[in-house]
């Protein structure tokens, strides 16, 4: 068996048993909130968003739901291919009660997980979708600031590529759109150039 998906498998199993925050020790309305990584361990980009939704519990798949299909369509319009090519993770491993933000005790919890779950799959770039993702990689936030403008994450020696979260793109609001469709191409220029 492949050394990455032998690493993945361990962490994954560790994830599943953690009972670091009150979410992970049952005091979710589901009976597993835990939801882990998917995706091509050999890809040159993992996409990283806040959290698991109730559908992506259900499924135990990140992003796919709603937000997961608009993703999925900005994906192949704008980059030319399907997410198959990629990873994507969250930012935070469980389900939040009523899909509220994570709390601080949450989001430490999960710190530990995601490093070691992108030190496994060793990217080239980074999407982070949203504030949690790019405050974990770029310890700074400010999505509006920051979004489509790569910075460099010494911590993991890899591109980060902030977004906005594919989940406003449900409201059809000509603004949201119009940005991520900027970013898109933005991310489209960058992966060109490798």
């Amino acid at each position: 068996m492949n050394d990455k998906i032998t690493r993945l498998v361990a962490l994954k199993r560790q994830c599943f048993g953690c009972t670091k925050c009150p979410i992970s020790r049952g005091d979710s309305r589901v009976c597993s909130p835990h939801v882990f990584g998917y995706g091509n361990i050999n890809t040159r980009i993992v996409v990283v968003g806040q959290n698991p939704g109730y559908n992506e519990t259900i499924l135990k798949r990140p992003f796919v739901g709603d937000a997961g299909k608009n993703f999925d369509q900005f994906l192949e319009r704008h980059l030319g291919f399907e997410r198959k090519y990629i990873y994507i993770t969250n930012t935070i491993k469980c389900y939040t009660p009523g899909n509220r933000p994570p709390t601080d005790i949450e989001v430490e919890a999960c710190k530990d997980f995601l490093k070691q779950e992108i030190q496994i799959i060793q990217p080239r770039v980074i999407v982070a979708l949203g504030n949690y993702a790019l405050q974990y990689f770029t310890k700074h936030g400010g999505m509006t600031r920051f979004h489509g403008q790569i910075e460099h994450s010494e911590e993991f020696d890899v591109d980060v590529f902030p977004m906005y979260h594919p989940s406003p793109l449900n409201m059809n609001k000509v603004s949201v759109r119009q940005m991520a469709e900027e970013d898109f191409k933005r991310l489209k220029q960058t992966l060109d150039k490798w």
